[in-house]
């Protein structure tokens, strides 16, 4: 046995499946096993961000709630680690299967207790997508510190990844939360899509001072170009600026929303 396990973790996490399909269609392994630190091959597979390994043992039965020696699920892991893809491919397998067994009582009521542990919360008292929130938090907290260049490329990953996470905080409300928590990220989802208007009514107010200007030195052109210039550069300024706030509110209301989700 300990010879088979070491060859399915090995295949866990070096996507080999066509092992880990041997390995588990003849019994050789039980897909939930775990070592002697409670760590399921599902948790190997996440910590090697296998994306085709744990859709593989999502569908052959693995349990997404096992916790590890610190208490870790392997959504707490995809979560730390940023893995946005497997935090929703754990979530969608939830509702997934909720749909399936919608006609059988004890499966349901099995799957309810399987999406509540989805809350549970690790040794730092954190569940799994507090700590997504958290780890987004951190990247814009980092990019305050790098150069115009830099500070671009790192908010296109961080808008793509937050885009990620409310994709997963959506699949999960939608499955457990309460018609309060629906409407919270609805507004939030809304505010995030929508930043043009905010920033559309701070441009309706940079050009009627445009103009104001425009008429007080219009018997200056050069003065009237670098005022021109500089009004451009602003309002540049003020699109990052409000772009940036966007980010930043967002994760803010959505660390509130995790802070205070409810179940049905």
């Amino acid at each position: 046995m300990d010879n088979f396990w070491s060859q399915y973790i090995q295949a866990c996490s070096d996507s080999n499946l066509q092992l880990l399909d041997y390995l588990i269609q003849n019994g050789m392994v039980n897909v939930n096993q775990v070592d002697d630190k409670q760590r399921s091959g599902l948790h190997f597979a996440v910590c090697k961000n296998k994306q085709d390994v744990v859709k593989y043992l999502l569908e052959n039965g693995a349990n997404p709630t096992l916790k590890d020696i610190n208490n870790n699920t392997p959504l707490h892991i995809a979560s730390i680690n940023g893995f946005s893809n497997i935090v929703s491919m754990i979530l969608n397998n939830n509702q997934n299967n909720n749909n399936q067994n919608n006609r059988n009582i004890e499966q349901q009521q099995q799957q309810q207790q399987q999406q509540q542990s989805i809350l549970t919360r690790d040794n730092n008292n954190n569940t799994a997508l507090q700590l997504a929130s958290s780890r987004l938090k951190r990247m814009f907290d980092n990019i305050k510190t790098t150069n115009q260049l830099e500070r671009q490329q790192q908010a296109t990953r961080l808008e793509n990844e937050l885009r990620q996470i409310i994709k997963s905080i959506i699949d999960y409300v939608n499955v457990s939360g309460s018609e309060k928590d629906k409407e919270k990220i609805k507004k939030i989802i809304y505010n995030f899509e929508h930043p043009q208007q905010r920033i559309h009514n701070n441009n309706n107010n940079n050009n009627n001072d445009d103009m104001n200007d425009d008429m007080n030195d219009d018997m200056n052109d050069d003065n009237n170009n670098n005022n021109n210039n500089n009004n451009n550069n602003n309002n540049n300024n003020n699109n990052n600026n409000n772009n940036n706030n966007t980010i930043s509110k967002t994760i803010d209301d959505l660390e509130d929303l995790l802070g205070n989700l409810s179940l049905l």
